[in-house]
């Protein structure tokens, strides 16, 4: 599996690409034309069943002779939402790389200071893949010409190996996927956006945090506890979209709720909709609460978008 194939010379990536163009893919790997950055194989488009998450993965039985790392669905919807948070930054993002032996899920350039960061992200049981398997690719990837490598662990495996590799500690859950995915890319933004500003003093915690909560109590949309679900437990694709369905049409008035939902939106990424948003992604759905917060308070300042 990867988010990466290989389009007559050129990278695409699963993540990025419209419905139109991802049934175009599909036609291009029948016709031969994608393969995939781990071994060169064919690549195949495909879609989890549960999750919606896109993906490149080998032919049947190809797989069985890659020397790519051995990856699930969790890996995948992890490595999609890193890339999302980083290309939303303006990183210059790469995935699925070979770095001196080495699978690299991410490489990202930073755009103010050229730096080249390795993002390795790690769903693999320790039987699968033991601590000296990761202190030994760290110590691989420290002598390439990257600037940095960092790990993002689940909590347990952060407090093994917190004083032996530089890595980011995600809370992952076992009831649902997409909360994994979404406290994993609250781990990145938050551990981004002091780089972004390195050049700046230090900052509290409270500033390094996407949202931070006010000092005072809540109003309006904000002290719904739907809306407050939503920013600390996104769910699956379903509950998102039934959720932000819900809050578009308790805030706004019917017809206006119905097509809101529908319409492109300039605030989220990927020409994309509310209600496309929420499907497709964590990170779209909060990008869509966001959207619909600020749409609501213009409509109590008179105004609409």
């Amino acid at each position: 599996m990867t988010q990466r194939a290989n389009f007559r010379g050129q990278n695409v990536y699963a993540y990025q690409v419209s419905d139109a163009a991802w049934e175009l893919l599909k036609q291009e790997h029948d016709a031969g034309n994608l393969t995939l950055p781990c071994c060169g194989g064919s690549a195949v488009p495909k879609e989890h069943p549960t999750s919606g998450t896109r993906f490149f993965s080998h032919a049947p039985y190809a797989g069985r002779t890659c020397e790519w790392k051995a990856t699930g669905a969790l890996q995948e919807e992890l490595v999609r939402e890193a890339c999302t948070v980083l290309d939303k930054l303006g990183w210059k993002v790469e995935s699925d790389c070979w770095c001196e032996g080495v699978a690299v899920d991410i490489i990202a350039k930073n755009p103010e200071t050229e730096k080249r960061f390795a993002f390795m992200i790690e769903t693999g049981s320790k039987a699968d893949r033991p601590d000296d398997t990761l202190i030994s690719e760290d110590a691989i990837l420290a002598n390439s010409d990257l600037d940095k490598t960092i790990w993002l662990l689940p909590e347990q495996r952060f407090h093994q190996l917190k004083n032996t590799v530089e890595a980011i500690p995600f809370h992952r859950t076992t009831a649902d996927a997409e909360n994994t995915v979404g406290n994993l890319a609250r781990s990145l933004r938050r551990w981004l956006e002091p780089v972004e500003t390195s050049n700046s003093e230090q900052q509290t915690k409270s500033d390094v945090r996407e949202d931070p909560l006010p000092s005072d109590e809540p109003t309006g949309i904000e002290a719904d506890p739907e809306w407050q679900d939503g920013k600390s437990s996104v769910g699956s694709p379903a509950v998102r979209v039934d959720r932000l369905t819900r809050l578009a049409n308790r805030w706004l008035s019917a017809k206006h709720a119905n097509t809101w939902l529908k319409k492109v939106h300039p605030s989220i990424s990927y020409n994309n909709s509310p209600l496309g948003a929420a499907q497709c992604a964590a990170t779209g759905y909060l990008e869509a609460q966001n959207a619909l917060k600020t749409e609501y308070d213009t409509n109590q300042n008179g105004t609409s978008l």
